[in-house]
């Protein structure tokens, strides 16, 4: 069975292509599940405004911030983890001024929890895992020559998380 990509897909996979003649999007699905995804989200979930800064450009990375800045200013800790990604997919992509933006659908399994400074939690529950469904637009950095480390988290949208067990 061969498959067809949606046209404005198949121009963003050329233009990177174009970039780095070893693009795929199978290959990229795998550099999202394994290290991507679990980077990117890992320093949000730590509270990590330094790798988020690495990790994320435009509003996915104000948001992040904001976020950061906000629970630093309640005095809370995040004990969050992200325990597995599935279900991950290329699900769009398209050409923009700030380059080739390639849309992943994941869903992540989560514990979404804060600590107050004394160690009380104060914001979710360490026991209670939830699964996540996220859509990221990842772009790709054209000056950047390590395809490992060229995309950058550029905004994303969340479903309503649901406890999973």
């Amino acid at each position: 069975m061969q498959t067809t990509l949606d046209p404005t897909l198949l121009a963003t996979v050329n233009e990177l292509v174009r970039v780095n003649p070893n693009f795929n999007t199978v290959d990229f699905q795998l550099d999202c599940k394994q290290d991507l995804i679990p980077n990117t989200m890992g320093a949000a979930l730590a509270q990590d405004a330094e790798l988020v800064r690495d990790w994320c450009t435009g509003p996915a990375r104000k948001r992040f911030e904001e976020a950061i800045a906000r629970d630093k200013n309640e005095g809370l800790v995040s004990c969050s983890s992200l325990l597995r990604v599935d279900s991950l997919r290329v699900s769009g992509g398209r050409l923009t001024e700030i380059g080739p933006v390639v849309d992943i659908t994941f869903t992540a399994t989560l514990v979404l929890c804060g600590r107050d400074r004394t160690g009380r939690v104060v914001k979710g529950d360490p026991d209670n895992v939830r699964r996540v469904g996220y859509v990221w637009n990842m772009h790709r950095d054209p000056d950047e020559t390590d395809p490992k480390a060229a995309w950058r988290l550029c905004d994303f949208k969340i479903t309503e998380p649901e406890t999973f067990f």
